[in-house]
């Protein structure tokens, strides 16, 4: 396929109800407690790409990506909220034939969030965005995807019911090892460089006193947080023959925002699959 969609439309309904006993105890505690709230919700999730991904690539290489997921929960009942949430993103990336096993790339991802003033919940920036390794049921290694990740940062370092993040990534090969041992389920494909910066920031629109989210004046303040680094890429078969995966190991320099969350000089961190 020279690009490649989807579209996906999901309707969901949750109903909530309260009981106690003595029965007039919820009542006592929160009038909203008093009726049984009801949550229809429809969602909008789209995504296109004409990205390409030779097989001996360190990175996608030469396309876009473009993607959205939009959530609107209806008013039902007095208890209930009426709320709408957007999140978009995309990544671009561009291959260069400089020397190498394979194309070097420079790569950019991008992400917007949006909450009303009825949110029930925040956008939440920082942390180290990859994918995960299921090793037994109930046994996960890696944090997943993150929409707004900024290296060096813990996850949730700011929240609000806006949100932004911007990467820039450029990868090169370091060398294609190509080689096992024996049988034993280990193999080790390539491995790469590569050198990234973040930025990001999440904050409150206004002050809601009477909100779920957004009570204290300080969430509307503008911060932005970035972060500087680099990450060596190693992608292996552990433990299988037929699927291998990408190891990172990173070190995270926070430039802007250090001071203001207290944030070490330096992070070092361990991840799995691609950044973006």
């Amino acid at each position: 396929w020279e690009s490649d969609g989807a579209l996906s439309l999901l309707a969901s309904f949750e109903a909530q109800d309260y009981a106690s006993s003595p029965a007039p105890l919820v009542a006592r505690i929160d009038s909203s407690y008093r009726y049984t709230s009801y949550y229809p919700t429809l969602i909008a999730s789209g995504v296109w790409s004409n990205v390409q991904s030779p097989i001996t690539a360190v990175s996608p290489e030469d396309g876009v990506t473009a993607g959205f997921t939009a959530r609107e929960r209806f008013q039902s009942g007095s208890a209930a909220r009426q709320t709408l949430s957007v999140v978009a993103n995309g990544t671009a990336y561009k291959s260069f034939d400089f020397p190498g096993f394979s194309h070097h790339a420079l790569a950019f991802y991008g992400a917007v969030g949006f909450l009303d003033n009825k949110a029930t919940d925040y956008l939440d920036l920082g942390g180290v965005s990859g994918s995960t390794i299921v090793l037994a049921p109930g046994m996960v290694l890696g944090e997943g995807r993150l929409t707004f990740p900024v290296r060096g940062f813990a996850p949730g370092t700011l929240f609000g019911t806006r949100a932004y993040a911007a990467s820039a990534e450029y990868r090169l090969p370091l060398a294609l090892i190509d080689a096992g041992h024996g049988l034993l389920p280990f193999f080790l494909d390539r491995t790469s460089l590569s050198g990234f910066y973040d930025q990001g920031s999440a904050w409150c629109a206004s002050v809601l006193p009477q909100g779920a989210v957004c009570r204290d004046p300080a969430l509307t303040q503008l911060h932005t947080l970035s972060s500087a680094g680099a990450e060596l890429n190693v992608t292996a078969a552990v433990l299988d023959w037929d699927t291998p995966y990408r190891f990172r190991a990173g070190l995270a320099f926070p430039t802007r925002g250090r001071a203001l969350v207290g944030a070490p000089q330096v992070v070092s961190y361990f991840s799995l699959g691609l950044s973006f």
